[in-house]
């Protein structure tokens, strides 16, 4: 019988939610001490592309939440630690808008 191993993209989402929150605070920190809008504006570009590699990274994780039943859980876990990117952007856009 075939054993099925653990799907990667529940290795990947965890690694891209945390670096893409490392790198989002690394941003909002360089802006903070520069006060420079291109800084913003990277980080504006940046917000972007992130949110459509995490969100490609969570569209497949909910089709793996179909596929492999007995992953279930960790899966879903990836789900919820990468949707936490979500509150944490906005927080430092306000951040970034009320400084602007």
């Amino acid at each position: 019988m075939k054993e099925i191993t653990e799907p990667r993209t529940i290795y990947f989402g965890q690694i891209v939610a945390k670096y893409s929150a490392i790198l989002g605070t690394i941003i909002l920190l360089g802006f903070l001490f520069t006060d420079n809008i291109a800084v913003a504006l990277a980080g504006l570009a940046y917000t972007v592309l992130a949110a459509l590699v995490n969100g490609i990274i969570v569209l497949t994780l909910l089709f793996n939440l179909i596929y492999y039943i007995e992953y279930r859980p960790r899966i879903t876990a990836t789900i919820l630690f990468m949707l936490l990117n979500i509150p944490l952007s906005l927080i430092y856009f306000y951040i970034v808008v009320t400084l602007i």
